[in-house]
C-alpha cells in the first residue's frame, strides 16, 4: 500500500521538504496525508522550466509516476538529507 505523494514545483526544495513539513508541525498536504518522506526531486535552471515539468507530470499515471521514484530510488529512502547535507 502505497502512501499518498505531492507534485509541486517550488522555489526551493528546501521549503517544500523542510523539518517542519516533513515532522507535520504545520498545515499543510504533508500533515493531512501523513506524508513523511521525500523521495524524489528534480532540480530546474529555471521556473518555466520546473512548471512545465509539473504540469507535464500531474497528467501521468500513478503506476508511471512511480516507476519513475523507483527508476532512482528503489528503496524509496527518504532524500530530504542529500538536500539538507
Amino acid at each position: 500500500m502505497f502512501k499518498p505523494y505531492s507534485l509541486d514545483c517550488h522555489s526551493g526544495a528546501r521549503s517544500c521538504a523542510g523539518p517542519e513539513s516533513i515532522t507535520n508541525v504545520v498545515d499543510g498536504f504533508t500533515r493531512r496525508y501523513d506524508v513523511d518522506k521525500l523521495v524524489w526531486f528534480e532540480v530546474y535552471d529555471d521556473v518555466l522550466s520546473a512548471i512545465a515539468r509539473e504540469k507535464e507530470l500531474k497528467k501521468w499515471r500513478r503506476d508511471w509516476k512511480i516507476r519513475l521514484i523507483e527508476e532512482q530510488n528503489p528503496n524509496w529512502m527518504d532524500l530530504y538529507p542529500v538536500l539538507s547535507g
